[in-house]
């Protein structure tokens, strides 16, 4: 929610300026790269080679910031895709059908 404040402008912005389309990719794509970045972290944090017992390896230290870094990418794109349900519902659905649309894709965020 901190990243949402200051980044719902430049969403917004970018969502009526280049339309549904390039915000969908934009933010799939940063959620994904999150994700990822999440997973190396995953990984480094997992060393088969150390005992209990030992210091941990310079990987398993650098694990947390890296697992921070892909957190964060997924807080911003989240901002991206918060604002994706309503401009969706206008655009494919009725009158009458706009609001359960948008409630529903909010929910289902």
């Amino acid at each position: 929610m901190i990243a949402y404040i200051p980044l719902i402008i430049p969403a917004t912005w970018l969502l009526d300026r280049h339309g549904l389309r390039i915000t969908v990719i934009l933010a799939t794509c940063s959620n994904a790269l999150g994700g990822w970045i999440k997973c190396v972290g995953g990984v480094l944090a997992v060393d088969p080679n150390t005992i209990t017992n030992e210091s941990p390896t310079f990987a398993q230290m650098s694990a947390f910031p890296v697992l921070m870094v892909g957190q964060i990418m997924d807080a911003v794109a989240q901002v991206f895709i918060l604002g994706i349900p309503s401009a969706l519902a206008v655009t494919w659905f009725g009158e009458l059908e706009i609001s359960t649309a948008t409630a529903l894709g909010v929910l289902a965020n």
